[in-house]
């Protein structure tokens, strides 16, 4: 996660802050992490995966590309993931209509 954070933070335009939806997986709420003063974490409500957004790309994922399958190892699930994300990249308005919940849209950029 802190790999993560710093990587979103170091993207961001100069003079960005950015608010990051977290779930309460472990990971997200676990006392060594080390959050950039250019990012501010948000917690869902806990058991409330209809608010999370990414959970419907996950999901999209894992049926359309992943599920169904056996894998000989970390090396095949990494190619395998890596794979799927890059064709759900080439989907144009794919992540888009998978994250346009009603309650994101109230939300001012």
């Amino acid at each position: 996660m802190n790999l993560l954070l710093e990587e979103v933070a170091a993207q961001l335009p100069k003079g960005t802050h950015a608010v990051m939806l977290i779930d309460n997986a472990g990971w997200h709420t676990a006392n060594e992490i080390r959050v950039p003063l250019n990012i501010s974490l948000l917690n869902l409500p806990p058991y409330s995966p209809e608010l999370n957004a990414i959970e419907r790309v996950w999901q999209y994922l894992r049926d359309r590309y992943l599920s169904g399958r056996l894998f000989t190892g970390t090396a095949g699930i990494i190619d395998a993931s890596c794979e799927a994300w890059n064709r759900l990249l080439e989907e144009a308005g794919r992540i888009r209509s998978l994250t346009d919940l009603d309650w994101i849209a109230g939300i001012k950029t």
